[in-house]
């Protein structure tokens, strides 16, 4: 049912608004001792493979509800699924980029947890952006 779709579609959108917020999440890695950042770099690893499974969601729904919906312009459809995976990568790097956190600061990695966090708020920098831009491109899809 279009209803039911839709509802899971914009459900995960919300969800998938976290990348929204990890820019300032990020930002606060630099300045924790190692134990603390550990932890929370482990705890924004999970909430960010949570939200990758989610993408996953929404490329499905949103596939289904775009073959339902007529008069979406080629170029709005291919600039949504341009910026759907470069999200998709970004997620996937600020996964590696979280993960070598979580090595450097237990003393088993290679390279500084404030290298790997630069990377990881770069990274959450182009997750945020692209979320932004999807969430702008689906409200008001005639600006595309």
């Amino acid at each position: 049912d279009y209803s039911l779709v839709y509802f899971i579609h914009v459900l995960g959108a919300l969800m998938v608004g976290f990348y929204l917020i990890m820019p300032f999440v990020t930002l606060t890695l630099r300045g924790l001792t190692a134990p603390v950042q550990i932890g929370f770099a482990r705890g924004m690893r999970k909430l960010n493979t949570i939200a990758q499974w989610l993408l996953i969601v929404q490329f499905l729904t949103g596939g289904y509800l775009i073959g339902l919906v007529k008069g979406f312009s080629v170029p709005w459809m291919v600039s949504v699924v341009v910026v759907f995976v470069l999200l998709g990568a970004a997620s996937g790097m600020l996964g590696a980029s979280l993960k070598r956190i979580v090595k450097s600061a237990e003393g088993i990695g290679v390279g500084s947890v404030a290298s790997h966090a630069t990377r990881a708020l770069l990274w959450s920098i182009v997750a945020s952006l692209s979320v932004l831009y999807l969430t702008v491109s689906m409200v008001f899809p005639r600006w595309i």
